[in-house]
C-alpha cells in the first residue's frame, strides 16, 4: 500500500493496491470476540438490561471490554501500523510522542449536564476524569488546575479536544506546565481527530505557544480511507508530510500565522498554499485579502510551494484564477512558471477549460485567449534571459 498525497486523490477514496483485497484486509483483522468466559457473562448481563438503564459503573465495565478487544485489534494491526510509519522513514523525523490516553465514551452516552430530571440532575455522580472534560469545555481554567493538582485527574483525549473546540490559550498554557505536548495525537473517531494544531490555526496565540513548543505543522491525519475501522478511541499512525496546517492557515488565518508556520518548518511543498490565497480572496474574502495576494505568493513559492501542484477536484491554482476570471493571478502564477496544460485530476480538463462558466454553451478553447497565454510565457522566457 503506497503513500498517496492527499492533494491527488478523492476524500475518502480507498488507497490503490491490494490493501483492501479478501486475503490481506483478514490479516489485520483479529478474532475480537475470542473474550474470557468472564467478560462474556459481563456483557450478557449489560445488553439484557436497555443501555439507558446502565449505570457509570456498567458503562465502565463495558469501556474495560471494548478496550480489552481494541488491544487485541491493536495488535493485530501491528504491521500495517509499521507499513504506513515506514513511509516517512528516509526523511529521518524525529518519533511523535505517545498520544494521549482515550477518554471515557460516558461523556457520549450519559451527561448530568443533559439530565431531563432537575429534581435528580444534581446528584447525578460524575468521575473526576469525566468532571475535568466537563471544566474544560466550560473554560473554567481554575477547576481545571485545580482537578489536574489536587483532584488526581489527568489529562486525556477530549480535554485537550475542548481547548482546540473554544481556542483558550489559557487551558493550553496549563496543559502545557502538566506535560502535554502538541504532537500527541488526540484519540478520535479513526483517528480523524489528529493533533491540536490542525484546530487552532485561525488564533495566532495559540499557534504561536504550540508551535514554541514543539508542534509540527506538517502533521495531519490520513485522509484516505487507509485508517477506516481503526474504532471510537484509536491513534493510528499519521500523515508526517500533511501540510495540512498551512493550507488551514493561508486560506482563513491571519498573514502573521502563515509567517509562523513558515519560520517553524512548514513544507509548502506538502500543501497546496497557493490554491488557499485564491480562496482566500474569492470565498473566505478575508480583509485586505486584495491587497496581500502578491506577496505572499511570492513568500510561499520562495520557501517552496509548487506552481503547478494540484489538488484532486481543483486542478492547478492556474486554472483556480482562470477559473474566477483574475487575470492580474493568472499573469503573475504565469509569470512565475505555472502550465495552463496542467489538467485537473478528476475532470481532466487543464486552464483552457476552466474559462467555462456553467451558464456557457460548449465552449471551444478560443485562440485569443492561446495567444494570450502564449504570450505570457514567452515575455516570461525573455525576461529569464535578459537576466
Amino acid at each position: 500500500m503506497p503513500y498517496v498525497n492527499r492533494h491527488t486523490r478523492r476524500p475518502g477514496a480507498r488507497p490503490g493496491l491490494c490493501r483492501y483485497s479478501t486475503i490481506t484486509l483478514n490479516q489485520y483483522k483479529p478474532k475480537s470476540f475470542q473474550r474470557s468466559d468472564e467478560d462474556e457473562a459481563r456483557l450478557k448481563e449489560l445488553y439484557s438490561r436497555d443501555s439507558s438503564d446502565w449505570s457509570q459503573s456498567d458503562i465502565k465495565s463495558f469501556e474495560d471490554i471494548m478496550d480489552r478487544d481494541n488491544a487485541r485489534e491493536d495488535a493485530a494491526r501491528e504491521p500495517l501500523r509499521r507499513e504506513i510509519e515506514n513511509y516517512f522513514k528516509d526523511l529521518v523525523l524525529p518519533p511523535l510522542p505517545p498520544p494521549l490516553p482515550p477518554s471515557s465514551l460516558w461523556l457520549a452516552r450519559i451527561q448530568a449536564a443533559e439530565c431531563p430530571y432537575p429534581a435528580i440532575k444534581h446528584f447525578m455522580q460524575i468521575g473526576i476524569q469525566d468532571g475535568l472534560v466537563f471544566a474544560a469545555r466550560a473554560n473554567q481554567v481554575h477547576i481545571v488546575r485545580y482537578l489536574l493538582e489536587e483532584g488526581g485527574a489527568s489529562l486525556m483525549g477530549d480535554v485537550v479536544r475542548e481547548a482546540c473546540d473554544i481556542l483558550s490559550l489559557p487551558l493550553f498554557e496549563l496543559y502545557l506546565q502538566h506535560g502535554y505536548h502538541p504532537n500527541q495525537q488526540i484519540p478520535s473517531r479513526n483517528g480523524y481527530f489528529g493533533v491540536a494544531i490542525n484546530h487552532c490555526v485561525q488564533d495566532p496565540d495559540v499557534t504561536r505557544l504550540l508551535l514554541e513548543h514543539g508542534a509540527d505543522p506538517d502533521v495531519a491525519p490520513f485522509t484516505d480511507s487507509r485508517t477506516q475501522g481503526w474504532g471510537e478511541k484509536a491513534t493510528p499512525p499519521m500523515d508526517r508530510t500533511s501540510g495540512l496546517a498551512l493550507d488551514h492557515a493561508v486560506a482563513r488565518s491571519p498573514m502573521v500565522v502563515i509567517q509562523m508556520l513558515l519560520n517553524h518548518g512548514a513544507h509548502p511543498e506538502y500543501s497546496r498554499p497557493l490554491h488557499g490565497v485564491i480562496a482566500r480572496v474569492h470565498e473566505h474574502q478575508l480583509p485586505n485579502a486584495e491587497k496581500e495576494w502578491r506577496p505572499l505568493m511570492e513568500a510561499l513559492l520562495d520557501h517552496g510551494a509548487k506552481i503547478n501542484g494540484v489538488t484532486y477536484a481543483a486542478g492547478s491554482a492556474l486554472s483556480e484564477a482562470v477559473h474566477y476570471k483574475n487575470w492580474e493571478m493568472v499573469e503573475f502564477l504565469i509569470e512565475r512558471g505555472a502550465s495552463p496544460f496542467t489538467k485537473c485530476p478528476a475532470s481532466k480538463e487543464d486552464s483552457f477549460d476552466a474559462t467555462q462558466r456553467p451558464e456557457d454553451q460548449p465552449w471551444r478553447r478560443g485562440p485569443e485567449l492561446k495567444e494570450y497565454l502564449k504570450g505570457l510565457k514567452v515575455k516570461r522566457r525573455e525576461a529569464a534571459m535578459a537576466e
